[in-house]
């Protein structure tokens, strides 16, 4: 597969993302759900809540391990968050459990192809009061 701009790459890795989500029992609900200029990445359910997923795509592994690799900055934080809650009142689901996690996925060229790797963080940010 060539993977040539960072659109294609970044669609890609939430592709990669949400197959990993589904193997673990994940049902996709939305992709790419925007609220003005928010956008949330993928939106799941795991049968207890509802997930907001942020996919953070990295080229080359060396900052796997590293927060600051994949941690949303606090603007972002708040822009997914009033999507989140948007989303929930939209379909009459306050009610219902709900968090942020955060999905990094690197991918790494090797062989004329792509390898990757994920990295899943469940409840990674917890939002801001509003």
């Amino acid at each position: 597969m060539v993977l040539e701009s960072r659109t294609q790459k970044g669609r890609h890795g939430e592709c990669l993302a949400s197959a990993f989500l589904e193997d673990r029992g994940h049902r996709i609900l939305e992709r790419n759900w925007r609220w003005g200029k928010a956008e949330v990445d993928l939106i799941s359910t795991d049968g207890c809540h509802v997930v907001f997923h942020e996919v953070k795509l990295r080229t080359g592994c060396d900052q796997f391990h590293n927060p600051e690799a994949w941690h949303p900055r606090a603007g972002q934080r708040r822009r997914i968050a009033r999507a989140a809650h948007q989303y929930m009142r939209l379909r009459k689901w306050e009610g219902l459990g709900w968090r942020f996690d955060v999905l990094l996925v690197c991918l790494t060229q090797s062989d004329g192809g792509w390898a990757h790797r994920i990295r899943w963080h469940p409840e990674a940010f917890f939002p801001e009061p509003t």
